[in-house]
């Protein structure tokens, strides 16, 4: 489920944002995390370990990033791979933390929810053979089947195209389990104002209309504003850590004005962080809350916004 190059960033997004912090110690005064937090914070606790015995600079997880990184980049073989964990695990003292195997270490990494999802796509971009469509063996408009025969004269098939997902839900609840980011979400209320000084998106009208058109959203103040992640400070939203790629969209051609046609599993997300939220455990406060999500803006040029928008011309917008 892991094979993107820059891989290894999740564990700064982990580790760094963590800052070390140990989790468990004092849940006894407060309220417990809810059982899907829980699990998820033993996992990286558990890989927080030094990769073998008196080893200060690489925990289990920073290495075998690191390694990930490194296969991806020089398109190693998943059988070189395993041969390499191979030779460390030799080299590396008794004791050591190393992963046993490519498998084993995709794993590790599906536990930490660092993977995507593969959802099958019509080559000509027709459409996602996605929920409802999930089972179908052909495109509903253009009838092209989603799998290409083997050349080799087998019966393998392989598929035409693949669209990667990478959901918000599981990050964004992140951005609430870390110590380091837990009290910047809050940052929106929480901050001094200057009487006059436009500093972040909460001082806006916009803000204030959407609070004021759905005051249950805004009563939880946790509940997170997409565009960027508002909920930070303007000196955080922007950095690199903190802006979610979700879609990687196969090639190799530009799907154009079907752009629209690979939003839908995002669209999903959005509708149900928006609709139900998930529980999500604030360790600032050591409580668990139902965090919802509202997308407040997208960003995009004219031509971009008639993609999204399924015009025949991006400056439609413009002549109306």
């Amino acid at each position: 489920m892991i094979d993107r190059e820059d891989v290894f960033d999740e564990y700064e997004i982990l580790r760094d944002a963590f800052r070390g912090e140990d989790f468990g110690e004092e849940y006894s005064q407060h309220e417990d995390p809810n059982e899907q937090a829980a699990k998820f914070l033993d996992n990286v606790n558990s890989v927080a370990e030094p990769i073998y015995p008196g080893n200060t600079k690489y925990p289990q997880l920073k290495f075998v990033t690191r390694l990930l990184h490194w296969k991806n980049h020089n398109k190693c073989s998943d059988k070189a791979f395993d041969e390499l964990l191979l030779l460390l695990g030799d080299v590396f003292p008794e004791g050591h933390k190393l992963p046993f195997n490519y498998y084993d270490v995709k794993k590790m990494v599906k536990k930490l929810n660092m993977g995507y999802e593969k959802i099958h796509a019509c080559e000509n971009d027709c459409m996602l053979f996605y929920g409802d469509d999930k089972d179908l063996e052909n495109c509903k408009y253009c009838e092209l089947s989603r799998y290409n025969v083997a050349t080799n004269g087998g019966s393998d098939t392989i598929l035409r195209k693949i669209l990667r997902y990478f959901k918000i839900t599981h990050r964004l609840q992140r951005l609430y389990m870390c110590t380091h980011t837990a009290g910047h979400m809050k940052y929106h209320k929480n901050r001094i104002v200057t009487e006059g000084v436009l500093s972040h998106p909460v001082d806006g009208e916009e803000w204030k209309e959407f609070d004021k058109n759905y005051p249950d959203f805004a009563a939880e103040i946790r509940n997170v504003r997409l565009g960027l992640v508002y909920n930070l400070p303007h000196t955080m939203s922007m950095k690199e850590p903190y802006m979610f790629m979700t879609l990687l969209v196969p090639g190799p051609n530009d799907p154009e004005r079907n752009l629209n046609v690979y939003l839908r599993p995002l669209i999903d997300e959005l509708f149900n962080l928006w609709q139900v939220g998930v529980q999500t455990f604030d360790t600032s406060t050591k409580t668990n809350f139902m965090m919802r999500a509202a997308l407040l803006w997208t960003i995009s040029d004219f031509p971009g916004l008639g993609m999204v928008n399924s015009w025949e011309d991006g400056l439609s917008y413009l002549y109306g």
